[in-house]
């Protein structure tokens, strides 16, 4: 099986670049217990990063490491929520202890109300808990008696919360995020992660002083990662795939196409890997249209759910990113009022289609959506 050089989902090991700063700071949070929410764009590698740190613990530390990821994209109610995580928490159970016995009589000893049972599938040891009609206290017991289990036990555990934006929609999110809060502050055991795609929620769960949620966590962003360290990681693997270097054209081409956004660094460079020859300027510029194939129908969706004053200002800072939105040459550009550009860029930020670089100018987050429109004019 040929190796995987550059996934989509989640880079570790060999395919990780970087992020060395990030990986040691979420270390010592999980470490010393500081539970952390991760701030940055969809597709900026959260996952990967949460998963890098997971492997090197896992290798790392003296004291056993335990950690689980529940994926919270799919819940629509307190029930569907409330399933989620007592189905997490009971993963996480289960790999607390090694044979299915001590699994059980751990949560008999600790999780009692929520009547434990255990089982054994593919993924290993599951201690399964039964819900009640009432999310909040299950979630809060669940929690609570995973944190004293893990420390009975004198085990580290990670408990990953992903997509956690997804709760702030449902009904009686409020109740549901003080149940957390209740869990988490007393946590010894348990170190926790929240991260999710939506950083405008996220934002207002953790930073909005009426949530439950308020300055729970340390705030962990991340940034692009820098055309040095790229240029490192990818000349590495072009040695190990090629025995061969990128020209610097070549380079400096999938940097300005992809914009050094992680994801699609990784999807340009998926398709150049894929073949025998060394990639040039040519063959890149090829394969990053392949990538505006791909993303074709997707784009079309995303941009169709926007109004016509949203379309007409992504348009235009795809045409040219600018500083001075409300500026006349901008204004004129779009065919808009100051009011209308302000109303767009406020739901486009909120909704993480653009972003404001370190000079202040408001431009697409995602390259293929810069191109898309520029290729559509």
């Amino acid at each position: 099986m040929e190796k995987e050089y550059f996934p989509l989902w989640q880079a570790t090991g060999d395919a990780f670049c970087n992020r060395v700063a990030e990986r040691y700071e979420l270390k010592q949070h999980l470490i010393a217990g500081r539970h952390t929410w991760l701030m940055a764009p969809r597709r900026y590698g959260k996952s990967s990063l949460i998963a890098q740190v997971q492997l090197e613990l896992s290798t790392e530390q003296e004291t056993q490491i335990k950690s689980y990821l529940i994926d919270l994209l799919p819940a629509y109610d307190r029930n569907s929520v409330q399933e989620i995580i007592l189905n997490g928490v009971g993963r996480l159970m289960g790999m607390l202890e090694s044979s299915p016995k001590h699994a059980i009589q751990l949560a008999l000893k600790f999780l009692s109300k929520l009547k434990p049972e255990v089982a054994i599938d593919s993924s290993g040891i599951k201690v399964k808990l039964s819900p009640s009609n009432n999310p909040s206290l299950d979630i809060k017991e669940a929690l609570l008696g995973l944190d004293q289990a893990a420390s009975d036990n004198g085990i580290r555990a990670i408990f990953v919360m992903d997509e956690f934006q997804s709760i702030a929609g449902i009904a009686e999110s409020h109740s549901i995020e003080a149940s957390i809060r209740h869990a988490v502050e007393r946590a010894k055991s348990v170190s926790y992660v929240f991260s999710g795609s939506n950083r405008h929620n996220l934002e207002l769960m953790f930073e909005d002083s009426t949530r439950p949620l308020y300055h729970l966590c340390h705030q962990l962003g991340l940034e692009r990662i820098s055309v040095e360290d790229y240029q490192k990681h990818l000349q590495r693997l072009a040695q190990e795939k090629w025995q061969k270097t990128l020209d610097s054209e070549t380079f400096t081409r999938v940097m300005e196409l992809s914009e050094r956004h992680p994801y699609y660094v990784n999807k340009l460079c998926s398709i150049l890997w894929q073949s025998d020859q060394v990639p040039n300027e040519e063959s890149t510029h090829k394969a990053w249209e392949l990538c505006i194939q791909h993303e074709k129908s997707t784009l079309a969706a995303e941009i169709g759910r926007l109004s016509a004053n949203q379309r007409a200002v992504l348009k235009s800072l795809a045409e040219e990113p600018t500083n001075q939105p409300r500026g006349k040459e901008f204004l004129n550009r779009s065919r808009m009022a100051g009011t209308s550009v302000s109303q767009a860029l406020e739901v486009l930020l909120q909704n993480d289609l653009i972003y404001r670089d370190t000079g202040e100018y408001y431009q697409l987050l995602n390259p293929v959506m810069r191109d898309y429109f520029r290729d559509n004019q």
